[in-house]
């Protein structure tokens, strides 16, 4: 029975992998002849193609892979949100408002509400707009009406 860390012909005597000294930088460690194989015809078969047994020594054989490809990361479902109605409100608000009160401010904050809440894909950013600036005209032309029946 062999120890389980020693492989025959691969090391050095019957010293344990883990206990072998690596090679100098640039030389593959020193390794026993393989055994004749006289079924083949009296030819000695070629070198194994196993790894060098002196870990970080380059090898002699094939490259195998020694782990399993990395796996991606879980991606949790993606939900969908309902868009925010915080910025549509408060466009409709600034925009009736804008009728009888200072339509030259509330009126653009009201245009500036909807069309951000447009771009945050909000689908009713495109009537709100519509309506803020429907309400700032009237606001204006009201405004106007007021202003020359005053005088």
């Amino acid at each position: 029975m062999t120890d389980t860390n020693t492989y025959p012909n691969h090391t050095h005597g019957s010293v344990p992998v883990w206990a072998q000294q690596p090679a100098p930088h640039g030389q593959m460690p020193a390794v026993a002849p393989p055994p004749a194989n006289p079924g083949h015809d009296g030819q000695v078969p070629t070198a194994p193609a196993v790894a060098a047994t002196t870990p970080g020594a380059p090898h002699a054989g094939p490259m195998q892979p020694t782990h399993a490809a990395p796996q991606a990361p879980y991606q949790y479902p993606q939900t969908q949100t309902k868009p925010d109605n915080g910025k549509i409100v408060a466009a409709y608000i600034c925009a009736v408002i804008s009728i009888l009160l200072l339509p030259i401010i509330l009126g653009p904050v009201a245009i500036y509400l909807a069309h951000s809440a447009e771009g945050d894909g909000h689908p009713g950013g495109k009537t709100a707009k519509g309506v803020a600036i429907v309400c700032m005209i009237l606001g204006f032309a009201l405004g106007a009406l007021v202003y020359l029946g005053s005088q």
